[in-house]
């Protein structure tokens, strides 16, 4: 039963994928919206960018394939603070954990914000501004829940609170991200991981900011209030499938390899539905 259900699992994660290659379109680029979901939070994730998404483990798998959590049986903490794009004043802070369950159970949660820093007030009849500041913030909590099917197959399903929003204005969102990895060979050095990110209903804004005095002159000039409606976007989903191989450098007192230093092999594919596709 098992074996059938992860089967089942497997075939709706690659028919998804087969969906977003024939949705992916350079020309759709900008399209998206919610785009700080695309930032990963993580340091050692971020530097290899994304190529890892086969063999990752314990809480940072939570952002490439949250499939990779289940590898964590007891406690994992972490807590990071990034400088992005470096003298813009824009930072990324992000917090989490991951808590074993049982023997094969593992459930995380997640907080990532993104603040812009100050950003100066700019209107048309003040375009050079001198009305002081404001700031935008987005900020997703993700709570997940990974399983170690066997020893080989691992699989999980984090879900995205998002939001994003300037003074009077904001829009809330719900994404969904699952993943599966399959790990095998005599010394468990072969990598295969299958993950769909960002796939949710669309987003948009909404708040007093949208609204707008205008004059009308009907009889006797008078004001009303405008409401802008804010179209809808799409979430910047994305399906990335990876492959990693172990090179295991050392032996041990018995002549075995042995894991304690390896050299690994990472490659990944990551088809996008609103830009090009990227080979990592």
């Amino acid at each position: 039963m098992m074996v059938k259900n992860l089967k089942y699992y497997g075939l709706a994660v690659l028919v998804s994928a087969s969906m977003l290659t024939q949705a992916g379109n350079p020309e759709r680029a900008g399209q998206a919206g919610a785009a700080a979901l695309l930032i990963n939070p993580y340091a050692r994730n971020s530097g290899m960018w994304g190529s890892n998404s086969a063999r990752v483990r314990g809480l940072e798998a939570q952002y490439l394939n949250v499939a990779g959590t289940a590898f964590t049986r007891k406690t994992e903490m972490m807590f990071n603070r990034t400088s992005w794009l470096s003298g813009t004043g824009i930072f990324l802070n992000s917090f989490g954990f991951t808590q074993g369950l049982g023997e094969t159970s593992t459930i995380g949660l997640g907080f990532v914000s993104l603040n812009s820093g100050k950003i100066e007030i700019t209107t048309e009849d003040q375009p050079e501004g001198g009305l002081g500041t404001y700031q935008y913030t987005a900020y997703n909590v993700n709570l997940s829940y990974a399983k170690m099917f066997s020893e080989n197959i691992f699989g999980g399903i984090n879900i995205k609170l998002i939001s994003e929003q300037i003074p009077n204005v904001s829009a809330k969102g719900i994404a969904v991200d699952a993943g599966i990895q399959y790990h095998t060979g005599k010394y468990d050095q072969m990598h295969l991981g299958i993950t769909l990110k960002n796939w949710g209903p669309k987003m948009s804004y909404q708040g007093d900011g949208l609204a707008r005095q205008m004059n009308v002159k009907y009889g006797n000039n008078y004001e009303m209030t405008v409401n802008n409606r804010s179209a809808a976007f799409e979430m910047p989903a994305l399906v990335n499938i990876g492959v990693a191989y172990d090179i295991f450098m050392t032996k041990d007192s018995t002549g075995a390899l042995s894991k304690k230093n390896r050299l690994s092999v990472n490659a990944a594919f990551q088809s996008n539905s609103f830009t090009y596709d990227n080979y990592l």
